[in-house]
């Protein structure tokens, strides 16, 4: 990935895709929040998973939350 700005662009991209605030995916990407299964759902379609992928994906998510 490139720089600072190139970072910020895809948390913004990610952040109006799931719908939630920039500050909430920075704060999910330092370890102090948490995804929902809903937005992990949405954070893993964002990301075009290969569908095969998806389910392990989610039943991660919900039995190992970070």
């Amino acid at each position: 990935m490139g720089g600072k700005q190139s970072r910020t662009g895809l948390r913004k991209k990610l952040a109006a895709y799931i719908p939630v605030h920039t500050t909430f995916i920075s704060q999910v990407l330092q370890g102090h929040a948490d995804l929902s299964l809903e937005q992990g759902e949405a954070v893993n379609s964002f990301l075009e998973r290969a569908r095969t992928n998806k389910p392990y994906f989610i039943s991660f998510k919900k039995y190992h939350p970070v």
